[in-house]
């Protein structure tokens, strides 16, 4: 029995030397991990100073719901990594308040595009405003948002009677977004 204590000794010791090791890289499922957070870590602030936008159509559509209809609007602001942008996008609407298969592009003073998808909330408030969140998830571009990823929290106010609206996206957007701010 003691020579098989005597025998573990030397592996024990063998494998705490390894573990001590700076050197030596993740393996196995470490190796996702390690992505992730190295991914986390090139995020930068994404934020609109301004925000404003105007509903160009509702129209049927055959990506929404039976009954329902899909909303284009067009925007404008300033943006984090923007700079000055316009915007178009698109969602499906439901009259019990949900925002779905949202999609839409910022557009760079440069002709550069930021794509995004989106889904949310809104409800209705007396007599004509229509307070919302929804929330985004950028999906590539061109140029220098070519790759792009991150997410946003998009806050705002649609007047029902107008179309017109205003609001704020606040979140994170990768490095690779953020070149050429």
């Amino acid at each position: 029995m003691r020579n098989i204590a005597l025998a573990s000794v030397p592996l024990v010791v063998i494998f705490l030397a390894g573990c001590d090791q700076a050197g030596n890289g993740p393996v196995g499922p470490d190796i996702g991990i390690q992505r992730q957070r190295a991914a986390a870590e090139q995020m930068v602030p994404f934020h609109t100073t301004s925000y404003s936008f105007r509903t160009t159509a509702v129209a049927s559509s055959s990506d929404c719901n039976a009954g329902e209809r899909r909303v284009y609007l067009e925007g404008e602001g300033t943006a984090t990594h923007l700079g000055r942008y316009t915007a178009a996008l698109s969602f499906c609407s439901s009259p019990s308040g949900a925002l779905y298969n949202g999609r839409g592009a910022f557009e760079a003073a440069n002709g550069d595009l930021l794509h995004f998808i989106f889904h949310g909330t809104a409800a209705f408030v007396a007599p004509n405003s229509l307070p919302f969140t929804s929330y985004a998830t950028f999906d590539g571009g061109t140029g220098r948002f070519e790759g792009a990823s991150g997410e946003a929290v998009v806050t705002g106010t649609v007047n029902t009677t107008t179309g017109a609206g205003d609001g704020s996206w606040d979140g994170v957007i990768s490095s690779v977004g953020s070149s050429g701010e």
